[in-house]
């Protein structure tokens, strides 16, 4: 029995050495470069996963990496755009700022919503901290008037961009409630820790406890 199972031990052995010297033969697939006459085709370079593909400034379309070939981006543009076919380089040219400058403002517009949404949770985090209605943000506009005042319209517009419904922010409040749930576990989950114990009443003189970690 032991020579069965040293024999069949050393078989996988010499079949897995011999799966890694196969492995190791293999050649490695070589990336392409992207090349600047690639634009006379209508494509420009972008990035995905730290690897460069080609990318279409017609119709933004991302190409696979192996397709970094002359033969390849031109059936692109003869399969898709024939009209497109005899344009000289000045239209691509054009194309590609055309598409740099879509992209420009997409970050730009993208960068004004998340800052929106940060003061749409922080605005929500004082409502929530001075128990006032959720309806406040929209009935009392005090910010939106002081920067009227003092900064002019088109920055009070920005602030009305915020998101401050009755329904946006109760969502926020419990986005943050399960934030601090989430943050208070992960404490607890500690080893070391400590656990303070208080009592407190409310206005109707009810005994509420208090736990502080």
């Amino acid at each position: 029995m032991d020579k069965f199972l040293t024999g069949r031990k050393r078989t996988l052995d010499d079949s897995e050495a011999s799966t890694n010297a196969q492995a190791d033969v293999l050649p490695k697939v070589k990336s392409r470069k992207y090349s600047q006459e690639y634009l006379n085709f209508g494509f420009t370079i972008t990035e995905v996963n730290d690897e460069e593909r080609p990318l279409c400034v017609i119709c933004s379309k991302i190409l696979a990496a192996d397709s970094m070939k002359t033969n390849k981006l031109k059936r692109h543009l003869e399969t898709l755009y024939r009209e497109y076919v005899n344009k000289p380089r000045e239209f691509f040219e054009f194309k590609l700022k055309s598409y740099e400058k879509q992209k420009s403002c997409f970050k730009k517009a993208l960068s004004v919503n998340e800052i929106a949404l940060l003061a749409s949770y922080k605005v929500s985090y004082k409502i929530a901290r001075c128990t006032k209605p959720h309806t406040i943000g929209e009935q009392l506009p005090a910010a939106i008037e002081i920067v009227q005042i003092m900064f002019g319209d088109n920055f009070a517009k920005q602030l009305q961009s915020i998101p401050l419904s009755n329904d946006t922010v109760a969502c926020r409040i419990c986005d943050i409630a399960e934030d601090v749930q989430h943050q208070l576990f992960e404490k607890l989950r500690d080893k070391l820790f400590s656990i303070q114990l208080d009592e407190a009443t409310d206005s109707n003189k009810n005994a509420h406890l208090i736990a502080y970690v």
